[in-house]
């Protein structure tokens, strides 16, 4: 009987090599059937004729100074990141996305238990107004005055923030509203 083992030996071998390479080609395949299905997106539907966007700094309606320049930027960012229209200057583009931002909002949400007067918890609030405007026709396409963004942050503890940090955190929530209206609207 061993020697029947003894000979099945190099059969054996040949079988765990030969499924070993089937086991490392699965795992290589469904690396590559997940790696491919990172970064998913929808793809929209825009008309032929429109392929840009122009988004001009937005006016600033509140008593936040200098919040306008950082929202505009994170807006064109998600303009750039989403790739459904590429952002040029209003002269070289098909839309127009003009806004201003009518509220800057920070409320207390949560005080410190054992100081009752001590916030711990806030809320951050940013709405704007925005028309997109077809440059080629002159039309106005949409109108909205309360797409909003918001957070929450916590200033002690572990996962403290800023202010300044819970404002990029609502600006990007406000971006991609933003851009979701604009290329969904087709």
């Amino acid at each position: 009987m061993r020697d029947c083992h003894i000979a099945d030996a190099p059969r054996n071998d040949k079988y765990k090599i030969f499924m070993l390479k089937i086991f490392k080609s699965f795992i290589f395949v469904t690396f590559l059937i997940l790696l491919s299905s990172c970064g998913y997106r929808i793809a929209y539907h825009l008309p032929p004729d429109i392929s840009s966007i122009a988004v001009p700094i937005l006016k600033n309606e509140t008593y936040q100074p200098g919040i306008e320049v950082p929202i505009t930027n994170q807006i064109i960012t998600e303009f750039l990141r989403d790739g459904s229209l590429k952002v040029r200057k209003k002269e070289d583009s098909d839309l127009l996305l003009s806004g201003k931002i009518t509220a800057y909002k920070r409320n207390v949400i949560a005080f410190d238990p054992e100081d009752t007067d001590e916030p711990i918890e806030y809320w951050l609030y940013l709405r704007l107004g925005f028309v997109l405007k077809n440059l080629r026709t002159n039309k106005v396409l949409w109108k909205i005055s309360n797409l909003t963004g918001k957070t929450t942050y916590f200033v002690t503890g572990n996962y403290s923030k800023t202010e300044s940090e819970a404002l990029r955190d609502a600006t990007e929530d406000l971006a991609q509203k933003v851009v979701e209206r604009v290329v969904e609207f087709w």
